[in-house]
């Protein structure tokens, strides 16, 4: 029996399977951007046409998700942080990785914890920021450690890309924060590491 405010089998699946998705971020720097765009254009052409007609589809996608929901801009935002930062192989990872893991963390614990709501973002919450911010910097962590970087180095711009992950996600509106919190994690590593060095 499911208890008031945890989210539905369905919708655990759904998280599951988010994180699931972002192990490959792992793999860079070895993987190559090119790979990931053709696979990220491929998965999302499928959530869009045929996944719907499955059973696994009907029981996954949300009321009224179309071309908007995450099922779709999920695998878009993927393609397009591998378009952005094919040379940059740690933007794109640590965009990926705070993507994938921080936001169904945030929806998870959030849900069960929430402390209080965001003034800024009623729907959004302390609990859910701070499950993001933490799952979000263990995973770019490992990207960090992935690309060479020192522990020090490795622990700084996660703590610092996940604070800003944890920001944007909280704070998203219309748009969908699997874009969001990809691109802008993504454009401040590029930033930090491509750019800054």
């Amino acid at each position: 029996m499911r208890t008031q405010g945890s989210p539905s089998p369905d919708e655990s699946h759904r998280r599951r399977a988010h994180a699931l998705f972002g192990v490959p971020a792992f793999l860079l720097p070895w993987l190559d951007p090119r790979v990931i765009l053709l696979a990220a254009l491929w998965a999302a052409f499928l959530n869009a046409f045929f996944l719907p007609s499955t059973a696994l589809g009907a029981s996954w996608r949300r009321p009224n998700e179309g071309w908007t929901g995450g099922l779709v801009v999920y695998p878009l935002t993927v393609a397009v942080l591998a378009l952005l930062f094919r040379h940059t192989p740690y933007a794109l990872a640590a965009g990926w990785t705070a993507m994938a893991f921080g936001d169904p963390a945030a929806a998870f614990w959030g849900r069960r914890h929430p402390v209080r709501p965001w003034r800024w973002n009623p729907v959004k919450s302390w609990g859910g920021s701070l499950a993001f911010f933490l799952c979000a910097a263990g995973a770019i962590f490992l990207v960090g450690c992935r690309h060479g970087f020192g522990p020090l180095r490795s622990i700084a711009l996660a703590v610092l890309l996940a604070s800003v992950g944890a920001i944007i996600e909280s704070s998203s509106g219309r748009l969908d924060d699997n874009l969001t919190v990809g691109v802008g994690v993504g454009a401040l590593a590029w930033l930090l590491v491509g750019v800054v060095g």
